[in-house]
């Protein structure tokens, strides 16, 4: 599954030189994070780390629709399950709304809300992240997400580089 993702990053790298006059509204951005379990989840599970991939359509200036894959692998408390493991796998969908320009124009900052499909479970994320240019078609996102699944609480936190088309 994991062999894909490099492939991925080539061809939207290659891609990236595409004039700025024929760019299209997608955007296909490749993430790291790590997830960190916060409230009850916290006592269970240990920090993890986390990968991802999203493409996104927007559908106004300030607002894309966005879909994508992420895994986290969180580590059990070694006094619960010595060289436990949990994995996190899914779907997202959701919305990404512009919130400004970042008071003198170096990153954007945006807000995002959406559904995550995990592990046959259903639930929600919201968070913060900036987009930072580097060129017309490459930009770095850092970016903070709250995610909530049935009774798992986790933060991510990390880095994307998102390619637009």
């Amino acid at each position: 599954m994991r062999n894909w993702i490099p492939a991925l990053g080539l061809v939207a790298a290659a891609l990236a030189v595409t004039p700025a006059a024929a760019q299209l509204p997608v955007a296909i951005e490749l993430r790291l994070d790590a997830g960190i379990p916060v409230e009850e989840t916290g006592e269970l599970y240990d920090v993890g780390p986390g990968f991802g991939v999203r493409a996104s359509l927007e559908v106004a200036p300030t607002f894309a629709l966005y879909g994508g894959y992420s895994q986290f692998n969180l580590e059990v408390d070694e006094d619960v399950l010595p060289d436990g493991e949990l994995e996190l796998s899914g779907f997202e969908l959701g919305g990404r709304v512009g919130i400004g320009s970042g008071g003198g124009g170096a990153g954007s900052p945006y807000f995002l809300l959406g559904a995550l499909f995990q592990d046959n479970d259903t639930g929600i994320e919201a968070g913060i992240g900036v987009d930072y240019p580097v060129s017309w078609q490459v930009s770095v996102t850092p970016e903070v997400r709250y995610r909530k699944m049935d009774d798992l609480d986790y933060i991510t936190i990390g880095m994307g580089a998102r390619f637009r088309f």
